[in-house]
């Protein structure tokens, strides 16, 4: 499948790199949830433009900041 996805003229591609990762969290960290909202600012048949809309991070007891 990923053969496909690198060589197939049917994917649109865009230049963003996502990062997958958080890192260590410290247990004391009430850091429960991070949720990263992208939005697609251009597309068409050959590119697709990605940005990153903002991040919600979700804490334990139900807080919640936007960034």
């Amino acid at each position: 499948m990923q053969d496909y996805f690198a060589s197939s003229t049917k994917v649109i591609r865009s230049d963003m790199e996502l990062e997958g990762s958080y890192g260590t969290v410290n247990v004391a960290n009430p850091l429960s949830e991070v949720l990263i909202e992208l939005e697609i600012t251009s597309l068409n048949q050959t590119h697709m433009e990605i940005k990153k809309k903002r991040i919600l991070y979700t804490y334990e007891g139900g807080g919640c900041k936007k960034r």
